[in-house]
C-alpha cells in the first residue's frame, strides 16, 4: 500500500489479490471517511499524487481496464493521466530490465 497525504486529506493506493485476478484500488480518506475513487485491474497504475485542488493518478493502458471511477470527491477533481508510455509503465512494473 502506498500512502499520500496532505493537509486535507489521505490516499491510499492498493491491491488486492483473488483467486483469478488482482485488482488496484485508489481510495480517499478524509474526517473518517473512506471512498475508493479507482477500481481497476491491476498493473496499470503508475502513480499517484495530489497536485492543489486535484488527485492525479498515472494511468496505463485502455478505459476498459477501469471497473469504477469517481472524477470529483468534495473539492478534489480525480484527473486520469493516460499519457503513459510503454516504456515508463516498464520501468515502473520490471525496474531491472535495461534495453
Amino acid at each position: 500500500m502506498k500512502t499520500i497525504k496532505d493537509d486535507e486529506l489521505t490516499v491510499r493506493w492498493y491491491r488486492e489479490s483473488y483467486i483469478s485476478s488482482t485488482k488496484a484500488f485508489v481510495s480517499v480518506e478524509k474526517n473518517y471517511f473512506d471512498k475508493v475513487i479507482l477500481d481497476c485491474e491491476d498493473g496499470f497504475i503508475t502513480g499517484v499524487s495530489i497536485v492543489k485542488d486535484a488527485i492525479k493518478i498515472k494511468f496505463y493502458g485502455s478505459s476498459r481496464l477501469i471497473n469504477s471511477y469517481t472524477p470529483k470527491i468534495d473539492k478534489y477533481h480525480v484527473m486520469i493521466d493516460s499519457s503513459v508510455t510503454f516504456d515508463e509503465w516498464n520501468r515502473y512494473y520490471h525496474p531491472t530490465v535495461t534495453y
